[in-house]
């Protein structure tokens, strides 16, 4: 484990130097990769209904630094951006792959995205404790954070206000301000726009940077602006002047092929389900019950899925797969390529424990999406 100390640099670099920097970093992850390796009591128990589907090969991972360490999966590479309580860091895989950088001068980590292959986007702190009666905004900046050969190199100034960033498409970011939605561009030349969006809350982006997504409240989080009841509505804009309403949803999130996946709280059992919203005006479906924090698979037509009963479940759109990955854990991620997923697990301490599962699929049980 290392850990760097350094102060912020605002200072502007040319894209040929950040993609040298990158290849360089690229050849030490690989190599760390190839290394990594499990022990026999790492393993995750795995239960299955479908044998032909799935299995867990080997299994690795962390104790993570913050009580929520927010870990984000790189774009292209298996390694993981996460927060700590007083920096950020990156999570290589095999023992012992920890970078951490420590912040100076009290400036936080939250929410921490990848805006491309050698850069990630964050901001301050935001949420309310508890008890809080009022909400402050925040006083800190959304920051840009770049990799270098070992962890992060420069930490510079992205905007001088919102927090829980969104990356929209290559170079484009949605941010939370209040009440408000803002869309930032920033140029080749590294010059950063910033523009009133729309007032809504949560905003979540397809990947081709026309879907999105966002929330009539900031449920589930406390709701210092609109004065409704309950989770409000989950707006989904499949593009300019297409949008659909859907009453009582929320944490929305995109597949690669452009439907949307939300949760949705069960009046009856108390819990929560997860739903498939397919396209523009076609008819919502009920994809599990009792689970929540769905994370769509990369390639095939699967997503994960925490359930009720504080495991981790495997299911099918369609609902003929429906596997059990790991009896404990919550807050699935999958990496790239869809071979690998990033949980949580409890610990007896204040901070979890991040456990990558390493998939392999038997065959071809589930069709793949479309490129």
């Amino acid at each position: 484990m290392r850990e760097y100390h350094m102060t912020n640099r605002f200072e502007h670099k040319s894209s040929l130097s950040a993609m040298a920097t990158l290849g360089m970093l690229l050849v030490v992850v690989s190599f760390l990769s190839a290394c990594g390796r499990s022990d026999v009591s790492e393993q995750v128990t795995l239960e299955l209904k479908d044998p032909r589907d799935a299995r867990v090969a080997r299994s690795y991972g962390w104790r993570a630094r913050a009580i929520e360490p927010q870990p984000q999966w790189h774009p292209t590479e298996n390694y993981i951006a996460v927060r700590s309580k007083t920096g950020i860091g990156v999570l290589q895989e095999g023992s012992g792959g920890e970078d951490y950088i420590i912040f100076r001068g009290g400036q936080n980590a939250w929410d921490p995205q990848w805006v491309n292959s050698s850069q990630l986007v964050f901001g301050p702190a935001w949420r309310p404790a508890n008890n809080a009666t009022n909400f402050t905004m925040p006083s800190g900046k959304l920051m840009i954070a770049t990799l270098g050969l070992n962890g992060f190199k420069e930490i510079d100034d992205f905007l001088d206000r919102g927090y829980d960033p969104e990356v929209a498409s290559e170079n484009a970011v949605y941010a939370q301000f209040g009440e408000d939605i803002l869309h930032i561009t920033q140029s080749e030349r590294g010059d950063v726009e910033e523009s009133f969006f729309i007032r809504g809350f949560a905003p979540r982006s397809h990947q081709n940077g026309v879907g999105m997504s966002y929330q009539t409240t900031p449920y589930p989080m406390k709701d210092f602006w609109t004065g409704e009841s309950g989770s409000g509505s989950l707006v989904v804009r499949w593009e300019p002047g297409m949008v659909d309403l859907v009453k009582g949803a929320y944490d929305a999130t995109w597949t690669p092929d452009g439907q949307v996946l939300a949760t949705i709280k069960n009046e009856n059992s108390g819990g929560e389900d997860v739903l498939l919203i397919p396209g523009p005006g076609q008819e919502v479906k009920l994809l599990a019950t009792n689970a929540s924090n769905a994370a769509p698979h990369p390639r095939f037509a699967l997503a994960a899925v925490s359930d009720g009963d504080d495991g981790i479940r495997l299911l099918s759109y369609d609902r003929r797969v429906d596997i059990r990955l790991a009896r404990r854990g919550h807050s699935p991620q999958w990496n790239h390529d869809g071979t690998r997923l990033l949980i949580q697990v409890p610990t007896e301490e204040d901070t979890p424990q991040l456990r990558v599962l390493v998939i392999v699929w038997r065959d071809a049980a589930v069709e793949a999406l479309p490129e």
